[in-house]
């Protein structure tokens, strides 16, 4: 069984390989609704020291925008480096915005991040795309939020397909909340095209209520890259939930957990 242990001390210390990436993924859980400052700074605990960070669930209204301003401008305070994008609304049911986050001197934004215009007659909030360039070789990263397990999110996940036959030349990496564990076959569509799942089966949601000692429920939070592009170093999950009192108290930051990757583009 891998050490979760020692790989949150890895990414806590950055003990990271040469010319690598690390890249982070959070659902941050509607921010932008009464956000405490307390929860500002615990974002920027947890993302501090990423390379890339790609974020869910930043409400699409003015205090959305105003609360990652502001996980922005503390991260700034810590290394003058970060630089952000953040989308418009996504277009369908259940709006919101997706960011990126990035260190500078570690990558550099090819264009404009964009959401992507493909999928979003299919999917409601469809993905949002950025290029970055590493040394000499460059990443295509798609950022997305499925709907929920109610609304069925393999009628979505079935289509993100059609955004790698449109960059098929990228070297792309899907990443952010799936609603949907890797093992469904609604991925069978990208695993056909040589994608791989970072996480195995790990669980990335928080639950309600402790039970039986387990405080986590779903393996919703992941990675999917190209195996003939993309070089998985390391890859994990950040369990914050022994840091509170209580689950309740930990879900007032998230119902998600971070999970990050560490990679070499081939």
């Amino acid at each position: 069984m891998i050490n979760y242990f020692i790989l949150i001390l890895l990414f806590s210390t950055q003990v990271f390989s040469q010319n690598s990436v690390n890249i982070l993924s959070w659902n941050v859980l509607n921010l932008g609704f009464y956000t405490k400052d307390k929860k500002i700074d615990f974002i920027v605990e947890q993302i501090k020291n990423a390379d890339i960070v790609a974020l869910q669930e930043v409400l699409s209204n003015k205090y959305g925008t105003e609360d990652f301003i502001k996980v922005y401008r503390k991260l700034l305070k810590l290394d003058q480096n970060w630089q952000y994008s953040l989308s418009g609304s996504t277009s369908g049911l259940g709006q919101e915005q997706y960011a990126f986050l990035w260190k500078k001197n570690k990558v550099l934004l090819q264009n404009k991040a964009f959401l992507d215009e493909t999928t979003e007659s299919l999917i409601d909030r469809e993905p949002y795309l950025a290029k970055f360039k590493l040394s000499n070789k460059y990443i295509f990263l798609a950022n997305f939020h499925a709907v929920p397990q109610k609304k069925q999110p393999w009628w979505e996940i079935k289509e993100l397909h059609k955004i790698h036959t449109k960059y098929e030349s990228e070297n792309m990496i899907f990443m952010g909340d799936f609603n949907l564990n890797s093992t469904d076959k609604a991925y069978n569509e990208l695993y056909n095209f040589d994608y791989e799942s970072a996480l195995k089966n790990e669980k990335t949601t928080i639950k309600g209520e402790e039970k039986n000692g387990q405080t986590l429920a779903n393996a919703y939070d992941n990675f999917f890259y190209e195996k003939k592009h993309i070089n998985i170093i390391q890859s994990g999950k950040i369990d914050f939930t022994r840091k509170f009192y209580s689950l309740k108290e930990a879900r007032l930051m998230s119902d998600h957990l971070p999970v990050y990757i560490e990679i070499t583009v081939k």
